[in-house]
């Protein structure tokens, strides 16, 4: 009972307010959109519960809340000092290892490759995501480790096993309907990763589907929880996804539009990229091939235009014979 364990260990029922405290806050960061309040509540909880860990240094659920709020933490913006906060969920998620490896194992090794991946120590990354997919008891679990161990994988330079990791997390998510959040984030890894590889019709086609499982738009890629590291990242992504709006536009004016969008988001990967590759060669040839396609738009437009004035202008001297 709690009566015996504050006599065996004192502090633990101080302890178990605390950690429902932190749990009521760590919630309520989860369920807001604000990221003020998101960072205020995030804050609370991690207070909280730091204060309950202290109190009960071998609770196992204190132990593991902490460290999920204090990772939570480093995934917002506002924070001045990411690094840090990763760095001390990372020492918390091994302490709890040391304390039972069995304790929550799939999800403490997901949410450590979640922080060597922002740490962008991608090795140890995938080795965690691979853990947490070998200790999974049910394949529905290994959808989003699946498709975060392509990501890694991707950025370390091989697009080709990543592919196959977005194509298994889809295959997954598809068997076992439900999950459109993560089968839309697969098929959008899939699409970048399929477009590094030189597939450039088969990777328009891959961001069609995304768009579908999306519901025809690229908000879920700026969903509350999906990051992209490096933030560049995110601009190939919206590229392709503009491009494929624009191949099933038939209006000349939306497909321009499109078009440019995706001109825009292509350019911006170019000029914030951090690391140049090899691949950045596909973006710089998608750019070379849009500026085409918007300037034969914007002369036919202009073409049609110059066309509408000369037949008013005929309609008018028509007009005015006696």
């Amino acid at each position: 009972s709690d009566f015996w364990r504050e006599v065996q260990t004192p502090g633990v029922r101080r302890a178990s307010t605390l950690l429902r405290h932190g749990l009521r806050q760590l919630q309520e960061a989860q369920l807001t959109d604000d990221p003020v309040q998101r960072e205020a509540a995030l804050a609370g909880a991690v207070a909280r519960l730091r204060r309950a860990h202290e109190r009960a240094p071998t609770d196992l659920d204190i132990l593991y809340f902490l460290a999920f709020a204090t990772s939570q933490r480093q995934l917002v913006q506002r924070q001045a000092n990411a690094g840090a906060s990763i760095r001390e969920a990372i020492a918390l998620y091994e302490s709890l290892r040391e304390l039972d490896e069995d304790y929550e194992s799939e999800s403490v090794a997901f949410e450590l490759g979640l922080l060597y991946t922002r740490l962008r120590e991608y090795t140890r990354a995938v080795d965690e995501y691979e853990r947490g997919i070998l200790r999974a008891f049910d394949p529905r679990t290994t959808v989003s480790a699946h498709a975060n161990m392509a990501e890694v994988i991707m950025l370390s330079g091989d697009a080709a096993r990543a592919l196959r990791h977005y194509d298994r997390a889809a295959e997954v998510a598809r068997q076992y309907a439900g999950d459109s959040l993560s089968l839309a984030l697969a098929l959008w890894g899939s699409a970048v990763a399929s477009d590094r590889l030189g597939e450039g019709r088969e990777a328009v086609e891959r961001a069609r589907q995304a768009l579908r499982a999306s519901g025809g738009d690229m908000l879920v890629l700026r969903t509350n929880g999906v990051f992209f590291e490096p933030e560049s990242e995110i601009h190939w992504y919206e590229g392709l996804g503009s491009l494929a709006m624009a191949e099933d536009e038939t209006d000349r004016e939306l497909k321009l539009a499109a078009l440019q969008r995706a001109l825009r988001s292509f350019r911006r990967y170019l000029a914030e990229v951090e690391t140049v590759a090899t691949w950045d060669r596909v973006v710089a040839r998608r750019v070379t091939d849009i500026e085409a396609q918007v300037a034969e738009l914007e002369r036919a437009d202009t073409s049609a235009r110059g066309a509408g004035t000369g037949r008013a202008g005929r309609g008018a001297r028509a007009g005015a014979r006696p």
